[in-house]
């Protein structure tokens, strides 16, 4: 079992194919915690938002993204 973005240039070359693609999976749950009340920089600000639209393309997946 590789993960899709390890196997996707080979699976894109066609040297790999998915193998029971309905049924070997995996999810990863990720949070992202930032300090209250606390004014973000334009570094994390950047970071944040690209986060957040990275999460919003992922249609399906079942990350929610909170502010």
């Amino acid at each position: 079992f590789l993960p899709d973005h390890y196997a996707r240039k080979w699976v894109e070359s066609g040297q790999m194919k998915p193998v029971l693609e309905q049924r070997m999976h995996y999810s990863t749950p990720i949070c992202m915690i930032t300090r209250k009340g606390r004014r973000h920089n334009m570094i994390l600000e950047s970071f944040l938002e690209k986060l957040k639209n990275n999460i919003n393309e992922q249609n399906n997946s079942a990350l929610t993204v909170t502010n």
